[in-house]
């Protein structure tokens, strides 16, 4: 996904941080588009509609807080204009808490990482500060193992399926 966007992802050290208000935006997306039937089979496994629009659970494990909604494109390399698209639905998954919580912060280490190494190769110290557009994208590797749920995975359901596979309790 991040190669399609190649010319732009943009970082800028100049624009504020907000709250994307994702989880909100999530829960009012799912709770608009998920089918009823699948509100219902969720009912009737003893499930709350919290968790079905937000579960606590992956495919391979249960967790002991709702798994966090994140950018699929990470809010800090959105288009520096003409980016609100960022904070839409649509670029909003699950994940499971540990990836969550080390992806923003990896990636903008990797992103100071290379403001240095470019201010170092020109000479030119100004890459610290100055706006970013990337022209390409490298993956680092990171965590093989990643937990999420797309939107499309909630509203047919399959979190559900997942759900009873699971051993009971927490």
């Amino acid at each position: 996904m991040y190669r399609s966007l190649i010319g732009e992802l943009q970082h800028s050290k100049t624009r504020a941080e907000r709250d994307a208000k994702q989880v909100s935006k999530w829960r009012k997306n799912v709770k608009a588009e998920i089918p009823i039937q699948v509100v219902a089979r969720g009912l009737a496994m003893g499930l709350k509609m919290d968790d079905i629009i937000q579960p606590f659970w992956s495919r391979t494990q249960k967790f002991t807080r709702r798994m966090p909604v994140d950018h699929k494109v990470e809010f800090q390399v959105r288009p520096i204009s003409g980016g609100s698209w960022v904070d839409e639905p649509f670029n909003f998954e699950l994940l499971d808490e540990s990836s969550n919580s080390s992806c923003g912060p990896k990636m903008s280490a990797n992103i100071e990482a290379e403001r240095r190494r470019v201010a170092t190769v020109t000479g030119d110290p100004a890459w610290l500060i100055r706006d970013l557009t990337f022209t390409e994208v490298d993956v680092d590797g990171g965590s093989s193992f990643t937990e999420r749920w797309s939107h499309e995975d909630i509203i047919a359901g399959d979190h559900l399926t997942a759900f009873k596979r699971l051993p009971p309790g927490p």
